[in-house]
């Protein structure tokens, strides 16, 4: 009807507030694809190259498999990858925290230079 608003949406984003993505902007500063999935860059786009398993336009859907063995997280400092209901998580060793076990909680701490995680 006349006198509505509409919002124009960036190339990569679609919908009445712009809340879809279909193609990530761009795979750098930082690789916006997710589950170590490949960011490409085209001439004219960036796409999102999905592993086995995972899918979505930045491969953020993962697909149930009866293949305990495979998972889409990459769990860091000793972490293991678990099922709980539909999603992939990372169980955590103790003094580790974050999706990816990538964080020092800070309770055990050392005072052996080689066994500190220096934070970036």
């Amino acid at each position: 009807s006349a006198g509505e608003a509409r919002c124009s949406c960036p190339s990569e984003y679609y919908g009445p507030t712009c809340e879809f993505m279909n193609r990530p902007k761009s795979c750098s500063p930082k690789n916006p694809c997710m589950n170590n999935a490949q960011c490409i860059t085209t001439k004219s786009s960036s796409k999102c190259v999905c592993k086995n398993g995972t899918s979505g336009i930045l491969c953020e859907k993962i697909k149930r498999s009866n293949d305990r063995q495979y998972c889409p997280l990459n769990c860091q400092a000793g972490g293991t990858c678990v099922y709980v209901k539909t999603k992939s998580k990372c169980r955590c060793p103790k003094g580790r925290s974050g999706r990816l076990c990538e964080l020092s909680s800070g309770k055990s701490l050392s005072t052996n230079a080689d066994d500190i995680d220096m934070l970036e």
